[in-house]
């Protein structure tokens, strides 16, 4: 525990999710910081500090959390797989292109989101980039193995079996069996 608090985990009785809860000022002065503002977040222009833009693995790392925090793989009957990440915000959405655009990964742009809109280019990102997220790793996974994607209402089943994995997780070209970056194997 970095700033000595302990997190309240909550179980709502109606919704299938975990809450963690954290209260400390410290956290939320640390955050702030480090260029985050504090308050609702449609209120501000939210920049991605110089500090992750400038460098590659932080920048990798950024979109690896953008993924896992505000997007999505899902199934798409024409190109079999798509990587979305939804963001509302013009600013945040223009500096993730820029990020983008860095790391060499061909990404599609609409007024909100960006996107991979193939399954070669889905095999690329978790290449480079990886994922922290066990529903897109078990839909991209799924993917790999069966030849389509899970729709997540279809994602519970699994997440017992690739709960043991080393995150974050990459894909590997040249390997059959996908490997985590300590070289544990998967599920093949």
């Amino acid at each position: 525990m970095k700033f000595g608090v302990e997190p309240h985990i909550y179980y709502p009785k109606f919704d299938n999710s975990i809450r963690c809860v954290l209260y400390s000022k410290e956290i939320v002065e640390f955050i702030n910081s480090v260029g985050f503002p504090v308050g609702r977040k449609k209120n501000f222009d939210i920049l991605i500090p110089s500090e992750i833009r400038n460098n590659k693995d932080y920048s990798k790392s950024f979109i690896r959390g953008m993924l896992d925090t505000d997007g999505s793989v899902y199934p798409q009957r024409r190109t079999n797989m798509i990587l979305d990440i939804s963001i509302k915000d013009t600013k945040l959405l223009n500096s993730v292109r820029e990020i983008c655009n860095g790391l060499d990964i061909d990404f599609g742009y609409t007024h909100n989101r960006v996107f991979l809109s193939n399954s070669m280019k889905v095999k690329d990102f978790f290449n480079k980039i990886g994922s922290s997220n066990l529903r897109n790793i078990i839909k991209f996974d799924h993917y790999l193995r069966k030849g389509y994607s899970l729709k997540s209402c279809e994602i519970e089943k699994f997440l017992i079996q690739y709960s043991r994995i080393k995150l974050p997780y990459y894909w590997a070209y040249n390997s059959m069996a996908r490997m985590s970056p300590s070289g544990n194997k998967l599920l093949t």
